[in-house]
């Protein structure tokens, strides 16, 4: 028989589910009421290069891991770091964002909501067929207020005003005082419902905002450091002088140097250029080098906080648009109503007049209004994630349709469809056609053993008929590479800056590539813009925005390469780019109120993606993990999204907007009718949710018809 794995250490606070050979699940109640956990847990997580996979299921409060057998050793370890209090992450960020995203969401996680509202829903189906006692039924219903008083109370401490959940508190307690706690059951399910819907989406499918991302980065990735103690570190404690142990596939976060061993590196995510280099001891690798090759012994030469590339700690004041005049003028209202409100219906249910003051505590409209857009927001969220995309939160969704720049890393335009070689032979080179690229593709196999992270192009590691190189000599890239087959052939590739004329240059240096003294050809590579960058540089002009490319290239070869994307404006082509000068243009665009959008894939974008209102990635390969954690917008290799995108924050902005019109009415009709006892108490809990449903099915109509729009179309061109 098969022995039995041995046990896996676990936090105190969890419970062991299942325990297989190569997979975990862990119960943690932390999990469930704890979002800033989660985030935290999927950090550590996520660092983990060993994982297989893992989920967290935020309903149920479990954890599923994948891993390799050999590494069980090592889950305890690791399981303590994913749940150990995550004090960096504020919890007063966490409350700003409830009262942003919401404004009337109860304090209460989705598994809450859904066991509250059951709760509700039940004693309102036993009380229709077997009547309870009034005064035992009012008792139950007073205790199901409970979390919502406390909310009401918590709020008032921390923010010293009234939130709009006190009319529904009000609203509740008039019901149950006039024998109507069946009633007062039936508005608190239907609230429920719609609070772990909203819920659930918010704790399972949010990732944290890239706010105070270098500490998030510091502490949620931790490095095998070999001396001068062996364990794992995190980055922020790591510190001038500590070593650690490189391999293929590693990322390096910090300037290092290698003590022993010899890596073959792209820097592609320092200032995506694609040539490799082999480095040896004494060398340094950049942040943002990335290992696909060798094993070494690295020593840090500079911590986190002390590399400017990293920038600001924090998103910088203001980075986010400013509040228009109207939205400025919906708060002061929410701020006041609330208040006014509750002191009538106070007053009037003192005097007796409980028509009058049920129409005062469920007369609500800015919370529906809210309520619903936030709704529809992520209702769209959840739709995008069916197409590969993620958006982080709904405000991102929402400052998407207000900007007015989109600012575009040259490095992005590289990456969908990577770099495309053309061979240009010469007439009297003795070999096949086909046999330069089919180097490449033996270059690319030889150094990139997984086929994870391509040199040039994906399309060379498909087939069988790359050539079989056996050793290759980088002279780091700059000397010319000498390349040695299987049968003994050698050859000689070197980058040329000054080809002959009828060789086309677009913007790399083409290769040329001879056999001793014999010159074979030249392999062109291209980086024209993918046919998706097209397209969205088409839409954005008939949207109104206005593009911009930056670049460590000359400006002059930016330009040459994104003429395809028609430009009206050179001006808007940046060159020689650092990352403080991308940072900079940025600050430039928004300094009149403008929203800036920012794509970035290298570390140079950091900082300026940091400041733009909204943070875009593009999940390429297993490299662009890292902007994929720290943006606030995550697309496929469909460029174009990012127009769709723009179009349907619009949409359902207009939606949202004219909304608040039908909603308005809808509340006054029904606060009339109440007031005037046209209706009964049953019939205003049913008539005030009415608003709500008829906008979201107007809500609906504008993702249906966005759904079925899979290319970007501007409605002039209907």
């Amino acid at each position: 028989m098969p022995a039995s794995p041995s046990p896996v250490a676990i936090p105190s606070h969890c419970t062991l589910a299942s325990d297989l050979p190569g997979r975990i699940r862990l119960r943690s109640d932390q999990l469930v009421e704890s979002a800033a956990l989660r985030r935290h847990c999927r950090l550590i997580l996520y660092s983990c290069h060993w994982l297989v996979s893992f989920r967290i299921n935020p309903l149920s409060g479990s954890l599923s891991i994948r891993f390799p057998d050999g590494r069980r050793q090592e889950l305890g370890r690791l399981l303590e770091d994913a749940f150990e209090a995550p004090e960096f992450l504020p919890t007063v960020a966490i409350d700003e964002a409830d009262m942003r995203l919401g404004g009337g969401l109860k304090r209460l996680n989705s598994r809450q909501a859904l066991r509250h509202g059951g709760v509700a829903a039940l004693l309102v189906g036993v009380d229709l067929l077997f009547p309870i006692p009034a005064l035992l039924l009012s008792g139950a219903t007073a205790l199901m207020l409970l979390p919502l008083l406390g909310s009401v109370v918590n709020h008032v401490r921390h923010r010293h005003e009234l939130p709009v959940d006190s009319l529904d508190l009000g609203f509740s307690t008039v019901l149950i005082s006039q024998g109507l706690a069946g009633e007062a059951l039936v508005d608190l399910a239907i609230g429920d419902a719609s609070t772990a819907l909203q819920s659930a989406f918010l704790e399972g499918g949010l990732e944290p905002l890239a706010r105070g991302l270098v500490e998030r980065l510091g502490r949620g990735i931790t490095v095998p450091i070999t001396a001068p103690w062996a364990g794992d570190k995190q980055l922020l404690e790591i510190k001038a002088g500590d070593r650690y142990r490189a391999e293929p596939q590693s990322l390096i976060y910090l300037k290092s140097r290698i003590l022993s061993g010899e890596l073959t590196v792209f820097n592609r995510l320092v200032d995506g250029a694609w040539t490799p280099h082999l480095l040896g001891v004494g060398d340094c690798l950049e942040p943002g080098s990335f290992v696909i090759q060798g094993q070494a012994e690295l020593e840090i030469e500079m911590t986190m906080l002390s590399h400017a590339i990293y920038g600001p700690t924090h998103r910088p004041s203001g980075a986010r648009l400013q509040q228009s005049q109207v939205q400025q003028g919906l708060g002061l209202y929410k701020r006041l109503m609330a208040p006014a409100l509750l002191a009538c219906g106070t007053y009037w249910y003192v005097t007796g007049a409980i028509q009058n003051a049920l129409s005062a505590f469920q007369f609500n409209p800015l919370n529906d209004w809210q309520t619903s857009n936030l709704a529809s927001r992520l209702t769209a969220m959840a739709e995008l994630r069916l197409h590969g995309l993620q958006v982080r939160d709904p405000d991102s969704l929402t400052i998407l349709g207000k900007i007015s720049h989109l600012v575009i890393s040259r490095s992005c335009l590289d990456q969908i469809g990577g770099i495309r070689p053309v061979e240009h032979p010469q007439p009297t080179s003795p070999l096949a056609k086909g046999t330069l690229l089919r180097l490449l593709a033996g270059i690319q196999r030889y150094l990139v053993t997984q086929d994870s992270i391509p040199i040039w192009s994906s399309a060379l590691s498909l087939g069988n008929d790359a050539l079989a190189v056996v050793d290759l000599n980088l002279n780091n890239g700059s000397g010319g590479w000498q390349v040695r087959l299987d049968d003994g052939q050698v050859f000689d590739i070197a980058e040329q800056a000054n080809p002959p004329t009828a060789i086309p240059r677009s913007h790399l240096d083409p290769l040329e590539i001879r056999q001793g003294d014999q010159l074979l050809g030249y392999v062109e590579l291209r980086t024209s813009p993918d046919p998706s960058w097209i397209e969205l540089a088409k839409a954005l002009r008939e949207l109104g925005v206005a593009i911009h490319i930056v670049g460590t290239d000359k400006r002059q070869r930016i330009a040459e390469m994104v003429k395809p994307l028609g430009l009206p404006d050179p001006s808007t082509i940046y060159g020689e780019c650092s990352w403080a000068d991308r940072l900079e243009l940025v600050q430039q665009l928004q300094a009149d109120g403008s929203g800036v959008a920012y794509v970035g894939y290298v570390l140079n974008d950091m900082a300026a993606a940091f400041q733009a209102d909204v943070s875009i990635s593009i999940d390429v390969d297993d490299d662009s993990a890292f902007s994929e954690k720290i943006c606030d917008v995550v697309i496929d290799q469909d460029a174009a999204w990012i127009a769709r995108l723009i179009d349907m924050s619009r949409k359902l902005e207009a939606t949202a907007n004219s909304n608040f019109g039908i909603i308005g009415i809808s509340h006054l009709l029904s606060a009339a009718a109440t007031a005037s006892a046209l209706i009964n108490p049953l019939q205003t809990v049913l008539l005030a949710d009415l608003p709500l449903v008829l906008a979201e099915l107007r809500n609906l109509a504008v993702m249906a018809n966005l759904k079925g729009r899979k290319r970007f179309n501007h409605p002039s061109a209907a």
